[in-house]
């Protein structure tokens, strides 16, 4: 996919869900559930490493949990499986502080991440347990955190891991806590959860309604696939509202500037050099096709800050992509946008059309959708034109992301990711090692099911503040890639059991929507969707009214990915309080509270 990193493909969807404030995880009050034992009771005091009682955090987190480890079957479907083991052990967050007589179980759908990191962000499922009188769970998603079978020598071991497999681990869950934990087989069930955990929640109340009453689908990109016909710029339309929002004049127009700017500068060697210096580039480009390829990479960080757009100060986001524990500030597109607002660049002609002039100084860059002009530039007419100091406010924009520790030495544009990767006995399909980090499990899900979300492939067309456009003028779906935008999965089946070869996979998803239903949904029931304004993913979600009187749809202004399911803070707008409200309110709904 031309029009993202392919290191970045992999952590975009999960790091809406991948880390945040980072507490650390105490295995306080564990057991081991099995379908043969008995339940177990919430008596026991949490014991820390040190064996001392812990205190309760003022804000419920990983502290407040009972630990779980519950056995589950590594294949739901199948009547018997000949691999050993054919069980794993499942990681489970269970608190029952405000429970009362036939309250409900309010129950996050674990995605791509440890399961503490749900537990930590979201607030939501905590507030509400108390005003609903309801015992909260998390549970984790197989293969990741620490609920990984064990691996290896398991023929296809990663064959079982898709979203199917996964919910059915919670039904198997939630069936024993009623039944065996609660002694109430009827206990009502209400799903949370966000981004791919968002995805989860919706399916689980659509494949089982007798035992999921409701679901609250955050930022769930449902209608992302390529049968379902997202817009296929929708991620960069959100990010670019972002960025105009931004309370800061000129910034989108400054940034799209940027971009024709860069490239002509990049047609000289010295336009090279000077490029690497004001951005503080760790490689000089080599030539023009490198340029464009610096230039992709600098436009990702847009989608992360736009993704990450909260009104408070986090490492939710910057974790997750940058792995330091210091958190983005307060509107992360504000403080990048401050960088670039003081610069008298002119952007003539029609944007939309993508045919549109840039002029700065002395430099004029006529634009025709993928190919530009441009007068010939001098290195005196370069360092007299301003243009240096404008790729200079780019470096500082990009380095609210890249740079949060200010000791960043340089940009490293061609940086890929390393992933741990599961060797193979190829003669035997089977596993020698366990060792799997959450991108590559993630990818192997991808590839296994064709979960294959497609808003964010193409970008420069008119209607964002990108260029160059990554698909042709007048472009169709057809022509954006799709059947080759599972290829990636090809290298992957080469060291990992169990992925579907070539002529099985299906980037299409045709099968997800077979098994999970088109944008009909009339003939369900019961869910809240909610996406933020400025979210990339919310291109692919659920949108317009429904015919259903009970499917709830809302768009939350200014909002960010899943914003709505954090802890409330005195700084949220106004929009994603009164969603919260509705939250509630169509719960009760749904439980006849």
């Amino acid at each position: 996919l031309n029009s993202i990193s392919s290191a970045m493909i992999a952590t975009l969807l999960h790091v809406c869900a991948v880390f945040g404030r980072v507490v650390p995880v105490t295995r306080n009050e564990e057991y081991l559930l099995t379908p043969n034992r008995n339940s177990f009771q919430f008596h026991h005091h949490r014991f820390g490493v040190a064996g001392q009682v812990q205190q309760r955090a003022a804000t419920p987190s990983s502290a407040n949990c009972t630990w779980l480890w519950f056995e589950q079957p590594l294949d739901h479907f199948a009547n018997g499986i000949a691999t050993t083991p054919s069980t794993f052990s499942q990681r489970v967050c269970i608190n029952t502080d405000h429970l009362q007589a036939n309250g409900a179980i309010l129950f996050y759908t674990g995605n791509e991440s440890p399961v503490e990191v749900y537990v930590n962000n979201t607030g939501l499922m905590w507030n509400l347990a108390q005003s609903l009188g309801a015992a909260v769970v998390f549970a984790e998603h197989r293969y990741f955190g620490q609920s990984i079978p064990s691996l290896r020598h398991i023929e296809n071991c990663f064959g079982y891991l898709t979203s199917s497999q996964a919910l059915a681990d919670y039904i198997h869950l939630i069936d024993y806590l009623r039944t065996k934990t609660f002694s109430n087989p009827s206990m009502r069930v209400i799903a949370f959860g966000g981004s791919y955990g968002g995805m989860l929640s919706a399916w689980i109340r659509m494949k089982y309604p007798t035992v999921i009453s409701g679901a609250i689908a955050s930022s769930a990109p449902i209608w992302g696939f390529p049968l379902l016909e997202p817009q296929l710029d929708g991620a960069y339309r959100a990010v670019t509202e972002a960025a105009s929002d931004a309370t800061v004049e000129n910034c989108a127009n400054n940034i799209r500037a940027v971009w024709p700017l860069l490239s002509a500068v990049g047609e000289y060697e010295f336009g090279r050099e000077a490029i690497t210096s004001s951005l503080n580039l760790c490689e000089t480009p080599n030539n023009a096709s490198d340029v464009v390829q610096m230039i992709r990479s600098l436009q990702d960080t847009f989608f992360i800050l736009s993704e990450g757009d909260y009104p408070f100060e986090t490492n939710y986001i910057s974790f997750a992509v940058e792995g330091t524990i210091i958190p983005l500030p307060a509107w992360p597109m504000r403080a990048a946008c401050s960088h670039i607002t003081n610069f008298n660049v002119n952007v003539t002609g029609n944007v939309s059309d993508v045919r549109f002039t840039v002029r700065k100084g002395q430099i004029e860059v006529q634009v025709d959708w993928d190919t530009f002009t441009a007068n010939q530039i001098t290195p005196q007419l370069l360092q007299s034109s301003g243009v240096l100091d404008l790729f200079s406010a780019m470096k500082d924009v990009v380095g609210t992301l890249l740079n949060l520790t200010g000791d960043t030495r340089c940009l490293n544009w061609r940086q890929s990711e390393t992933r741990s990767v599961p060797s193979a006995a190829h003669s035997t399909s089977a596993c020698l090692s366990q060792s799997v980090d959450p991108g590559t499990a993630w990818n192997v899900l991808v590839c296994n099911e064709g979960l294959n979300l497609v808003q964010y492939i193409v970008k420069g067309v008119g209607n964002d503040m990108f260029w160059p456009p990554s698909a042709p003028r007048n472009f169709t779906i057809q022509d954006v890639g799709i059947d080759h935008s599972l290829d990636f999965c090809n290298s992957l089946r080469q060291n990992i059991p169990g992925i579907p070869d070539a002529d099985s996979l299906d980037p299409w998803a045709r099968w997800e929507v077979l098994q999970y239903g088109n944008k009909d949904l009339s003939s369900f029931s019961n869910m809240f969707f909610a996406n933020g304004q400025f979210d990339p993913w919310t291109a692919a979600g659920v949108s317009g009214k429904q015919k259903s009187d009970s499917i709830f749809v809302e768009v939350i202004a200014k909002g960010a990915h899943h914003l709505d399911l954090f802890f409330p803070t005195d700084s949220d707008p106004d929009e994603v309080k009164d969603v919260r409200k509705k939250q509630e309110l169509a719960i009760r709904q749904w439980l006849e509270l």
